[in-house]
């Protein structure tokens, strides 16, 4: 198979109109000889189309003096890129298998870190929302300086770092006093405002109101993000089922590559978004990338259905 080369330098600026463009890539999705593509191989090649298109926009950024909410939006990015390295090191185990190494699909880790990925995705939507006004952005982050005063605050204390902790304390206050003073604070639930200056919040609307914000359909987030976390808690959904589908951690299994193929799409998904609004942000021309395609296998590859 010939592989598709693009032009470099990597973000070559076009001539005219003085922007950089993001090069599309589309994935080639390899057939095994034994037969057709089957749910995870699938998923892995996308995600591997979607890992190096986001590699490309850092190396594109890389240098640029921006504000702070781009630097932000960008770290997480980044954060991602790095991310989406480990999930490929971990799906591609076959190559080790083949040089006698003894190992399996780690669907678990897999899982754990791609919802990992779907937040910092939603972090990046936030920080990096066009439609805010700097007032609105100065609220955001005053409470994202809270939840890490607090958070710090709360670590120290129970590390019994005295020092680190007490010069938390005076951060923390100032930060209430500056958030209670905004007008859209006030406008909150009385609920949200005491979870808000509490320190527990990250977002200012919640979680949720991330994920729209990043255009994802709420219940289908939560269907997703919910089965996942059951890979970084290693709650019961995470293992009960073990038996039931024959998953021994020897021979990979459909119910291995079954959850390794479901996390890899809501990665997928994930990284696409940061993506697109990160070269929104920074003015590189991107396409959306290849659609998601309908499951070749699906009759025991749901999420919700294996372990």
């Amino acid at each position: 198979m010939t592989k598709r080369r693009h032009p470099k330098p990597v973000g070559q600026r076009r001539p005219g109109t003085g922007r950089c463009r993001l090069p599309p890539r589309r994935p080639e999705i390899p057939s095994p000889p034994s037969g057709p593509v089957d749910y995870f191989t699938e998923r892995l090649a996308l995600f591997r189309h979607a890992s190096e298109r986001a590699s490309e926009l850092t190396k594109i950024v890389a240098g640029q003096l921006v504000d702070e909410r781009k630097c932000w939006g960008q770290w997480n990015h980044l954060r991602m890129c790095i991310t989406a390295s480990s999930i490929l090191t971990l799906a591609d185990y076959q190559p080790r298998i083949d040089a006698g190494e003894e190992c399996t699909l780690d669907q678990g880790s897999i899982a754990a870190l791609a919802r990992g990925m779907a937040e910092s995705a939603a972090m990046v939507a936030y920080l990096i929302d066009p439609a805010l006004t700097l007032e609105q952005w100065e609220l955001r982050k005053h409470v994202l300086w809270l939840h890490d005063a607090t958070t710090r605050y709360k670590m120290f204390s129970k590390l019994e770092n005295e020092e680190q902790a007490t010069a938390a304390r005076p951060q923390m206050q100032d930060l209430r006093t500056r958030i209670e003073a905004f007008p859209e604070f006030q406008a909150l639930a009385p609920e949200r405002q005491g979870r808000v200056i509490a320190g527990s919040e990250i977002y200012l609307h919640g979680l949720r109101a991330a994920v729209r914000l990043a255009g994802w359909d709420v219940d289908e987030f939560d269907a997703m993000y919910g089965y996942l976390s059951s890979y970084s808690h290693s709650s019961p959904v995470s293992f009960i089922r073990l038996a039931e589908h024959s998953i021994d951690f020897k021979v990979s299994t459909r119910a291995q590559r079954g959850t390794a193929g479901n996390a890899l799409e809501f990665a997928f998904n994930a990284l696409q978004s940061a993506t697109e609004r990160g070269a929104a942000a920074f003015g590189v021309e991107a396409s959306a990338g290849p659609d998601i395609p309908d499951p070749r296998e699906p009759d025991d590859e749901v999420p919700g259905t294996v372990s």
